[in-house]
């Protein structure tokens, strides 16, 4: 009886080393990698706006908020890993503006010749998240990478300005870490910018600014400046579009 019984359990044995295994556990994706170009659209507001004069600016810091702002038409062909293609995604910005940033500094470095300052910070403590997203196998949108992005910089520009910064990770462990994350604004909003800068007292800057827009019959309104819009597409083809980049 103990022999037919051990028979049966090498047997039963026997028969579970020929049993069939289950599907194979599928093979995460590296993390998303790689150079990363698309286009942005959306409005950084100001609270309180933009005075149009410097002795109207406040004291104390203000603060500057971009939500949800829509990456488009990225080209990914430079990335690699990832669960899907990167077609898109947002971007979210938050700061506090330096105290004494008015339209009258704009105006000086746009028409009054002066120059722009390279170390200048407007922004105090930026904080930039951005959400990177694509089609999935099923078809359905997925989220490729989040971003946190440290270390930001601001660069201004004419009319424009770039924030700058590195993105937050381990190499190889998170996607696109220690990459350079270059967001590049142009106001389209630019009679807005161009009416708030109208109020600065030096002429060569009013006399700049009303031969730009007297040939459209249009008379500049002087007043704060609450946001600053931007989009993929520019404005007019005078403002060029704006983009975000990774590399």
């Amino acid at each position: 009886m103990v022999r037919r019984i051990a028979l049966v359990v090498a047997c039963v044995c026997a028969l579970g080393a020929f049993a069939p295994l289950g599907p194979a556990a599928a093979v995460a994706p590296p993390p998303a990698d790689g150079t990363l170009s698309c286009f942005i659209t959306g409005s950084a507001e100001m609270t309180p706006p933009l005075p149009v004069l410097s002795a109207d600016a406040g004291t104390k810091a203000g603060k500057i908020q971009a939500k949800k702002s829509a990456i488009t038409d990225c080209d990914a062909t430079g990335v690699t890993g990832g669960k899907a293609g990167i077609t898109g995604g947002t971007s979210d910005l938050k700061a506090l503006t330096a105290p004494g940033g008015s339209c009258q500094q704009l105006g000086d470095v746009a028409f009054g010749g002066v120059p722009v300052d390279p170390t200048a910070q407007p922004l105090i403590k930026p904080s930039v998240k951005v959400k990177l997203t694509g089609t999935g196998p099923t078809g359905r949108p997925t989220t490729v990478a989040t971003l946190t992005v440290e270390n930001v910089a601001m660069t201004q520009g004419t009319l424009g300005f770039a924030l700058t910064g590195t993105v937050k990770g381990t190499p190889g462990r998170n996607a696109f870490a220690g990459r350079t994350v270059t967001t590049n604004i142009s106001p389209t909003n630019i009679l807005e910018l161009l009416g708030c800068m109208y109020g600065n007292p030096d002429p060569a800057v009013r006399s700049a600014i009303s031969a730009l827009l007297s040939p459209y019959g249009i008379t500049p309104t002087v007043a704060p400046l609450g946001q600053f819009m931007y989009s993929s597409a520019g404005f007019l083809g005078i403002i060029p579009p704006s983009t975000i980049t990774i590399t």
